[in-house]
Parts: structure tokens; sequence; C-alpha cells
């Protein structure tokens, strides 16, 4: 199976969402949704789904709930930025082995190649097809 890339997303920013002690997986992915739209809320799931969301990717109903909550890059460009200079070189780092990059993230374009990275996931997303089993039609005699 594939590198579940939203989840090394969440992962590398998870330092920047932390106060004191680790953040649970929930509320670091709702602290990246809040980030990177305009007025998300919180309540569009449950903290279970957010972590199916962290287990298995971005789906296509989140990527159209970002959407309608209004996609904000430049907010997200402000979040990442509050990073120090050492803690971006550590994502940079952090994402460059899990993602098997072929080189190191510059820290300094560090911020856009996340929100990319974010907006390439929504749009990747949106395109999923839905699974769902095609009802075989009956034949009428």
């Amino acid at each position: 199976m594939g590198i579940n890339r939203f989840q090394v997303l969440v992962d590398a920013l998870k330092p920047l969402s932390e106060i004191d002690e680790s953040v649970p997986i929930q509320d670091a992915v709702l602290v990246i949704f809040e980030n990177y739209t305009k007025n998300w809320n919180a309540h569009n799931y449950q903290e279970s789904n957010y972590k199916r969301l962290y287990y298995k990717g971005l789906n296509r109903s989140a990527a159209h709930k970002l959407e309608k909550s209004g996609i904000a890059k430049d907010k997200f460009k402000d979040y990442i930025n509050e990073a120090s200079y050492s803690q971006k070189e550590s994502i940079s780092k952090y994402l460059l082995e899990k993602l098997q990059l072929k080189e190191e993230i510059p820290a300094e374009s560090l911020t856009y190649y996340c929100v990319n990275l974010m907006s390439e996931l929504v749009e990747e997303a949106k395109r999923k097809k839905q699974l769902r089993k095609q009802k075989i039609p009956t034949k009428s005699e």
C-alpha cells in the first residue's frame, strides 16, 4: 500500500500545535482543518471520524466539507510560518524521510510545499470515485 501523505503531513505539523505534551491525533487533524479553511466547524465530524481520516487519508466528503468551509491558503501559510527555523528544518527532514523525497525541502520553501501538498490531497480526494456497488438490473419476463 502507498504512503498516506495526509497522515505524514499531520504528523509533520503536529509539533506546531503541541503546548506541553503530545496532541491527540483527532486534535492534530482538527488544527490542520481549522488553519486550512476560513471557518471550519469542529462539529463537522466526530472524534472517531477525524481519526479515520488520519489513518485512511482524506475522502470525498472531507474534501467537499473543506471547500464549503472556504479554503484559506494564506491562513495555512501563516500557521506554518509560526514555526521556528529549527522546527521547519525538523519538519523538512521528517517529510524527506517519510515521503521518500529526492531532496530535502529548504526551510524557507516549507510553507509553500505544505500548502501545495494539502491542496493536492484535497483535489485527489475530490476525484476519488465512491465505492458503491452498482445495482444489477433485474430481468422482467
